[in-house]
């Protein structure tokens, strides 16, 4: 039997060109346990954070599955509603009883018309969006360990913006699940006034605005005047005036004379740095709290609040858990994923652990290059030159983890700031990521993390011993930590890099790379071997590696 997980809930109309509420939706293709083809919306329109699955449903089915098997479907739902329909009506879902946080998941009413004629006969479900969240590590540990706490955070689920289960080896319960005690704290990392003012963004472009004030937050400390003015407006939240009333409220209050947002000046980086301290702080006391309630050893967590590196790795460093997970679509990307993953958990108790490829459709599989293009492709970074790779399938979820990446140097802050700013075209104060080897991990580091499972997916803030930093100094942070992605010689689908890894290390002294995302600002990441030369061409990269094939770029 297929399994299809599918997060498609239609989006309210209010902005035409952007999603308000529903984003990137997906759908995923499971059997016996193991995914078969994941389809992130935005990878196959090229729309970022594509909120339209309704439009192409049925036509995603019916090239993806094998629709002769039989099949069953589960749609993740979001406070927007519980019902699926597809455009063109050939696919409808809708739960057969009242949908509860705490029952994970119900029947469904289902119709299915695979041509628009002929009824398909489906088994169906909906699952509620929390739990599809947490349900999203699944294909990445394969079974849930005892005595584990799963939390999902984000801004908005079905009935929460945040939900706590705990399993104890054998049955999954909610514990809570609740709107109020994280909403204030979600809404000021996406849909913050002042926010805005300071990134000079709209509130429509809620959706890229965490990543960029986590890294703007990084040149600013949390000033306790400045926290203390923005706890006693509840951070200007709901205020409703234009940018020059609020530096009015500013100016009055501090004594200065600020005439416009000025995205360099200190005192609002440190508004800046109060917001993330805020954030991070309540986030790890909510967190510390269920932990204290439940005496477990492990953590899933997953949702929205995930993607924040700071947090993370601040949860990590405490010692509350054993082990704390966070899996690389820990976003609504991930929702569909989540789904799918859970009916087959429920079958197989178990399911296979898979890498973070998953995005496997209309792509070649993964191959190797030969040593002597591995040369060249060495010989070409130690010049300077920035390349990009595609290979095989791409990641699923934010993060470009060796299939669909950038690289170059990483000593060199003009070769950052090419990659970051001229190539990209990122703002100045966005951070950059490495990529390094475990043998080298276990030198440069202040403690080893060769295990962590944030290091394994870009998800962890570390710090880089003093006398190693001058070789990462293009993607260090004032601190003298950097967001690295740790990669090991067995991991799958990623021998090329650590290879390449390898004999950079062997040849010029290497400790890592620049990764970053083969994309430009506001467009999804390549998926396409076809796009990948063009769109590299295009982007004024040094060369591209497609497959089992290294093209230089004159």
């Amino acid at each position: 039997m297929l399994t299809i997980g599918i997060y498609g809930i239609t989006d309210t109309t209010y902005y035409e060109e952007r999603p308000t509420y529903a984003h990137d939706h997906s759908i995923v293709i499971m059997k016996n346990g193991e995914v078969v083809s994941a389809v992130q919306l935005e990878r196959y329109t090229g729309i970022k954070h594509d909120n339209k699955l309704s439009l192409s449903i049925t036509s995603i089915i019916e090239k993806y599955a094998d629709i002769s098997e039989d099949i069953r479907i589960v749609s993740v739902n979001s406070f927007l509603g519980n019902s699926f329909i597809s455009s063109d009506g050939n696919l409808r879902i809708e739960p057969l009883s009242k949908m509860n946080v705490e029952d994970i998941i119900v029947p469904a009413y289902c119709k299915y018309y695979f041509d628009g004629l002929n009824e398909k006969k489906v088994k169906a479900y909906v699952m509620c969006h929390e739990f599809a969240h947490v349900a999203s590590c699944l294909p990445f540990i394969g079974k849930l360990k005892s005595n584990s706490l799963m939390v999902h955070i984000d801004g908005g689920a079905y009935n929460s913006s945040s939900s706590v289960w705990y399993y104890d080896g054998k049955c999954i319960q909610c514990l809570d699940y609740n709107w109020n005690e994280l909403k204030d704290v979600m809404n000021n990392f996406n849909s913050n006034p002042l926010v805005c003012f300071i990134l000079g963004h709209e509130l429509k472009d809620h959706l890229s605005i965490p990543g960029k004030l986590m890294g703007y937050s990084s040149y600013g400390e949390a000033n306790p005047e400045i926290m203390d003015w923005l706890q006693e407006n509840s951070f200007f939240l709901d205020f409703q005036g234009n940018e020059d009333e609020l530096l009015d409220i500013i100016n009055i209050h501090f004594k200065t004379d600020f005439k416009r947002f000025d995205i360099h000046n200190l005192f609002f980086m440190d508004i800046a740095a109060c917001i993330q301290k805020d954030f991070q702080e309540k986030i790890f006391t909510f967190i510390e709290k269920w932990s204290n309630k439940t005496g477990v050893e492990y953590l899933y967590y997953s949702g929205g609040a995930a993607l924040n590196i700071i947090t993370n790795s601040m949860i990590e460093g405490s010692g509350l858990f054993k082990e704390i997970f966070v899996p690389p679509a820990a976003s609504d990307c991930g929702l569909a994923l989540g789904a799918a993953a859970y009916l087959e958990y429920l079958d197989h108790s178990e399911i296979k652990k898979q890498s973070p490829f998953l995005n496997n459709f209309d792509v070649p599989s993964y191959s190797e290059l030969s040593e002597i293009d591995l040369e060249e492709v060495a010989e070409h970074l130690q010049e300077g030159k920035i390349i990009g790779i595609c290979m095989g399938a791409s990641e699923i979820g934010p993060r470009a983890l060796g299939h669909r990446s950038i690289i170059a140097r990483a000593d060199d802050i003009g070769i950052r700031k090419k990659v970051s700013e001229d190539i990209k075209k990122r703002e100045w104060y966005r951070p950059i990521a490495p990529i390094v080897a475990d043998f080298v991990a276990k030198e440069i580091f202040t403690r080893d993390i060769c295990e962590s499972n944030l290091a394994a997916y870009m998800l962890g803030q570390y710090i880089v011993k003093e006398e190693y930093r001058s070789y990462l100094k293009g993607v260090i942070h004032v601190d003298g930590s950097v967001r690295v992605q740790v990669i090991k010689a067995g991991d799958e689908g990623n021998k090329n890099l650590y290879c390449l890894l390898e004999l950079m290390y062997q040849k010029f002294g290497t400790l890592g790379l620049i990764n970053t995302s083969f994309n430009v600002n506001g467009s999804p990441i390549v998926h396409f071997h076809e796009d990948a030369y063009s769109s590299a061409k295009k982007m004024g990269l040094d060369g591209v590696v497609v497959s089992d094939r290294f093209y230089k770029f004159e």
